[in-house]
């Protein structure tokens, strides 16, 4: 899942940046991108900073075998009990993790899942996040709005055919079951997250008309990122994603989509660093959430479109991954180098385990993805881009308002 608490689940207000938040978010990138110090340098300097997520990674065995999916062939029975799942998240809350998320497998084929949803709720989360890919929710819709879940993610890959042809046969019509029958009892924020790629690209458009026309608050879309289990033929080059996104914008400024939310991670910043060059993003504001996180953001009506500025690597900084053996990683380093965590937090604190010398190195990994897109960038391309951002510092700032979704009362911890 993409780290914006948007998706998170964060219901707060929208600001406008004053400097020192700006001067926060330059400093962890000018960190990382500052080519005098190793990737493992980089990594000590700002492991750990602005903790404030958990995700607690449940794999089990999931019931799709997508082709872009990076954990599908890593089944587990699991070594946590559910006593642990309640222990882990109500402490890990207690420890400043205020903002909880249940990512993939499927997690509606856990019955640990419902464990959490109530830790959560006990331990008072600022917000509760849940990704799915939707063959399971229409049975467990009602479920779920009883819980303590604040936003919930759907997995969308495109119109019929593509999504069929990424996920198989007959899942998007159980998506589009299961999303019907969740608008229908709850208000609770929803979203479609799309993984972009070579399939769907020419679909953006058609999937953000789709979540209008079914009640989705959000489209959110990312780029596709390599990983050693997946299709990597489905990436993309930085100007057929600029292109598809440039195409989308344009679709959402003319009223045909839902309100969107671009993101990008680490080793695909520069899609953000190319829509800004093109002049896209030119009468967008800079705005922050409650979590910190900063986005550029321009409205249509009632609907809003939101850039992630969240590109620096999110995990060991301001995420944590709990595996399922009780140890902490990451979501890329997943992808990369393994499924086991680092440590045991049935054991260790989180403090002691985000200053691990395995947290480092994991941490370093993705520094050196967020230098390689750096180094696929024309020239000064990066710090014109911070430039740019920093131009939209506003002096007297002011409160915005997203109308797309209702504001519940989360408590805060």
């Amino acid at each position: 899942m993409p780290a914006g608490s948007i998706m998170n689940g964060c219901t707060g207000s929208l600001r406008s940046v004053h400097q020192d938040d700006f001067d926060t978010w330059r400093q962890i990138i000018d960190i990382g991108a500052d080519l005098r110090l190793t990737a493992a340098q980089a990594a000590e300097r700002t492991s750990g900073k602005h903790l404030h997520c958990i995700e607690l990674w449940m794999p089990g065995k999931c019931n799709l075998h997508c082709r872009h999916c990076y954990v599908a062939s890593h089944e587990s029975k699991g070594i946590l009990s559910k006593a642990d799942y309640y222990r882990l998240t109500v402490q890990s809350v207690k420890d400043g993790l205020i903002d909880v998320v249940v990512p993939g497998m499927e997690p509606l084929l856990r019955r640990e899942l419902w464990t959490v949803l109530d830790a959560a709720r006990d331990a008072k989360a600022r917000s509760v996040g849940l990704t799915t890919n939707a063959t399971l929710l229409d049975k467990n819709a009602v479920r779920l709005h009883d819980s303590s879940l604040t936003v919930l993610n759907v997995s969308l890959d495109g119109p019929p055919k593509v999504h069929d042809r990424i996920r198989g046969h007959g899942v998007h019509k159980k998506l589009a079951q299961g999303v019907r029958t969740f608008r229908s009892v709850s208000d609770k924020r929803l979203l479609t997250n799309t993984t972009v790629n070579a399939e769907n690209i020419n679909c953006l458009v058609e999937i953000a008309a789709w979540s209008l026309e079914f009640g989705v608050d959000y489209s959110a879309f990312h780029p596709y990122e390599l990983a050693d289990e997946a299709e990597n033929s489905l990436a993309l080059t930085p100007p057929e994603a600029t292109e598809g996104y440039a195409h989308l914008f344009e679709s959402f400024r003319q009223g045909r989509t839902s309100s969107i939310v671009l993101e990008a991670e680490a080793s695909t910043f520069w899609v953000i660093v190319k829509l800004a060059q093109r002049g896209i993003l030119d009468d967008a504001h800079l705005v922050i959430d409650e979590a910190g996180f900063l986005f550029l953001r321009e409205t249509c009506g009632d609907r809003e479109l939101l850039v992630g500025l969240n590109f620096y690597p999110h995990h060991f900084i301001r995420t944590i991954r709990v595996a399922d053996d009780g140890g902490i990683s990451s979501c890329r380093s997943m992808a990369r180098v393994g499924w086991h965590g680092i440590g045991d937090l049935r054991r260790n604190s989180v403090r002691e385990l985000i200053h691990s010398p395995d947290a480092i190195r994991a941490l370093e990994l993705i520094w050196s993805e967020f230098r390689d897109a750096q180094r696929s960038l024309e020239g000064e391309s990066l710090q014109w881009f911070l430039n740019f951002v920093g131009s939209k510092v506003e002096s007297n700032p002011v409160e915005y308002f997203p109308r797309s979704f209702p504001v519940h009362n989360v408590a805060a911890a």
